[in-house]
């Protein structure tokens, strides 16, 4: 009781003393009460974190839904595209454009040019705009040349870009024609 002091020590004894008997229903007492703020504590904590999850749970389903929706709204593009252009012209499109990457070309666009029918085949055409050097050139041009897919060069245009150092080197525009049976 030292540090208690002098004045209220007297109080202080008369106060503890009677409570004395009572100190094995006092612990208790205290330990009920020290639990039950320890137990609302916790359960509060579960309670927001419940809560936390319960926004990300909401958050995802909604997530979901939208790339369903984007999924949807993609399939239906590439069917109208399909429908429009063809599946043949997506074809001839990643044949050329894996070319252009195995040559190191920087492709710069990619277009559908003219479809021409005749009566077993038709022919279709795709514009090439690329960037590069001569070896990435003759890379790409012996790719055409030695491909498996009935691909025909109608045109080649090259110019020399000059000016800022990173634009050093060719544009290279090129129309290319594929086939495909009706």
């Amino acid at each position: 009781m030292d540090f208690i002091p002098k004045q209220y020590q007297d109080r202080v004894k008369e106060v503890l003393v009677p409570l004395q008997k009572y100190k094995g229903q006092i612990i208790v007492v205290v330990c009920l009460i020290v639990s039950g703020l320890i137990a609302k504590s916790i359960w509060g904590g579960w309670e927001v974190e419940r809560e936390h999850l319960e926004a990300k749970q909401k958050s995802y389903e909604e997530q979901q839904k939208i790339t369903l929706k984007i999924d949807t709204a993609e399939k239906k593009l590439k069917e109208t595209i399909d429908q429009l252009l063809g599946n043949d012209f997506f074809e001839l499109k990643d044949i050329v454009e894996q070319m252009v990457k195995q040559s190191s070309l920087k492709l710069i666009s990619l277009k559908p040019g003219a479809e021409i029918q005749f009566t077993t085949y038709k022919k279709m055409e795709v514009l090439l705009s690329t960037r590069g050097d001569y070896g990435q050139l003759v890379r790409f041009m012996g790719l055409l040349e030695k491909g498996d897919t009935p691909i025909q060069l109608e045109s080649l245009n090259v110019t020399i870009l000059s000016g800022k150092k990173e634009e050093k080197g060719l544009n290279i525009e090129i129309k290319i024609a594929g086939f495909a049976k009706k």
